[in-house]
């Protein structure tokens, strides 16, 4: 489960510096900065995690629908009904081209994806979690089935996944 790891310095707590990762096994990908995570489950899919604080640019966009897809579909080739978790937690800021990439790519692969759930930032405001529903609300207009979700014990209590073999 998703868990907010916090340090104590003179009584006062500093902002999230790292969460529990979604399982205590070893991920199965991660992006050349190793600013982010994935493990692959069962039932088939994948947990997307920030594993540190990092900004969500469009170099991280483009290794999660270039390298990071091509490792799911290899390793679900014929599966079409992928269960797909972005666990955002830990992204501080991104870069306006990155979202726009993974909408694109939510659209393309709409037909492999059974579920989606977004996770936001904990840093996020009022105005990037508005935006988030809308941006959630349109992809449901193109088809794409996605669930913007508080942490990842909610994920897990409505889809119970596990880490899948190495």
């Amino acid at each position: 489960m998703s868990e907010i790891v916090t340090s104590r310095k003179m009584g006062a707590t500093e902002p999230p510096r790292a969460i529990k990762p979604a399982f205590d096994a070893r991920p199965h990908v991660q992006d050349p900065t190793g600013a982010v995570v994935a493990w692959f489950t069962e039932p088939p899919g994948a947990i997307i995690q920030f594993a540190r604080p990092a900004r969500g640019t469009t170099e991280l966009a483009r290794w999660l629908v270039g390298p990071a897809t091509a490792a799911l579909q290899r390793r679900f080739p014929m599966q079409s009904r992928l269960v797909l978790v972005l666990d955002l937690t830990l992204m501080d800021g991104r870069d306006a081209g990155a979202r726009a990439l993974l909408h694109e790519s939510a659209k393309d692969n709409k037909g492999r994806v059974a579920r989606s759930f977004v996770i936001p930032p904990k840093k996020a405001s009022a105005t990037y979690l508005s935006a988030l529903q809308v941006s959630a609300t349109l992809l449901r207009v193109f088809g794409v089935r996605v669930e913007v979700e508080s942490s990842l014990a909610s994920v897990f209590a409505s889809c119970p996944l596990r880490v899948a073999g190495p």
